[in-house]
């Protein structure tokens, strides 16, 4: 019996500098994938150029997605529909794989006898290297419905046919589109298993979200408990209502506004807390929020030029491949 196919799906949307940076990672690969299929939504000829370049090192196809929801999901929907291999994997453009991934996650997919194949993740920022905790095992929807336990759609294998059969994600969804995956997943009851080590690297964008995504994303976490309340408790409900009332609290510009969604999020918790989450609300518009760290002016190319040497004995190398052994 041969070997199962992966096909790779990378969704891209203006990001040519650290989409290749994802190719070099699936291009290191000890074990490469039968396909990788790049879906651009906009249509960029530097991307399709880029993509062509790496036709010596992977089969790999160029996809301008010209209809359909303006989302990553939808470009993974589109590339999980034209695949042709029996396993599908998935990488954001603007996070990277170590090079043991495909041959990691494929040889746990086998031996386990399971469909679904879960890496922990490390979170990537121009600074430092951050692993983040290992997803544990027999999670059930109800387990994950309100916090994600680790999930992306950088950071999993699965088998086609099982992601087909749920529907693949819901374009519709502008936020918590990965978490809602996974729920629906093991509501289908596929069993999945996690690797012993990190073969995932999120990328985490410092800096303050746009007022626009913020409603953007308020509006989605309504959308999202709407879909999901049969499996919502109560305590759950009131949570991601106030997850939602904060995001558009920290939309709002004018005191009235702040106050009115303050109010709201407050009465989604615990009484207690009301007062306090009130005061400390109103005295951060007037005395100004306590000030962070931000890179929001720093673009794509600078970003990916400052990122660390990582993993060990890995550090960045030239193009085509991304890791090299140190010397």
């Amino acid at each position: 019996m041969s070997p199962a196919k992966l096909s790779v799906v990378i969704p891209t949307h203006m990001r040519p500098q650290l989409l290749e940076m994802a190719l070099n990672s699936v291009c290191d690969q000890s074990r490469l994938p039968y396909e990788v299929i790049v879906v651009d939504d906009v249509g960029q000829p530097e991307v399709e150029s880029l993509v062509a370049s790496r036709g010596n090192h992977l089969r790999i196809r160029y996809i301008h997605r010209t209809s359909g929801y303006h989302s990553a999901s939808a470009s993974r929907n589109l590339g999980a529909e034209l695949a042709e291999g029996e396993l599908l994997a998935f990488l954001d453009d603007d996070d990277l794989w170590t090079p043991e991934f495909v041959e990691d996650s494929m040889a746990l997919l086998n031996d386990s006898n399971v469909d679904l194949v879960i890496s922990p993740l490390t979170a990537m920022t121009n600074q430092e290297l951050t692993p983040l905790p290992r997803i544990p095992t027999s999670l059930s929807a109800k387990d994950v419905v309100v916090k994600n336990p680790g999930f992306t759609g950088s950071n999993f294998m699965i088998r086609r046919h099982h992601f087909m059969s749920v529907g693949g994600f819901d374009e519709a969804l502008p936020v918590s589109n990965d978490k809602d995956l996974l729920v629906r997943l093991l509501q289908a009851d596929v069993k999945y298993a996690v690797t012993g080590r990190s073969l995932a690297l999120y990328r985490l964008h410092i800096g303050a979200q746009l007022t626009d995504r913020t409603v953007l994303r308020a509006q989605g976490i309504k959308s999202y408990s709407m879909k999901h309340a049969a499996l919502l408790t109560s305590r759950q409900r009131r949570q991601l209502a106030f997850e939602s009332h904060v995001c558009m609290l920290r939309s709002s510009t004018r005191t009235l506004p702040r106050i009115f969604w303050a109010v709201r999020a407050g009465s989604a918790i615990e009484p207690t807390h009301l007062r306090d989450f009130v005061t400390r609300s109103v005295r951060d518009k007037v005395q100004g929020s306590p000030k962070r760290k931000t890179n929001g002016s720093m673009t794509d190319q600078q970003e990916s030029q400052s990122m660390p040497k990582f993993l060990g004995t890995l550090q960045l190398g030239s193009s085509p491949g991304l890791f090299s052994a140190a010397s």
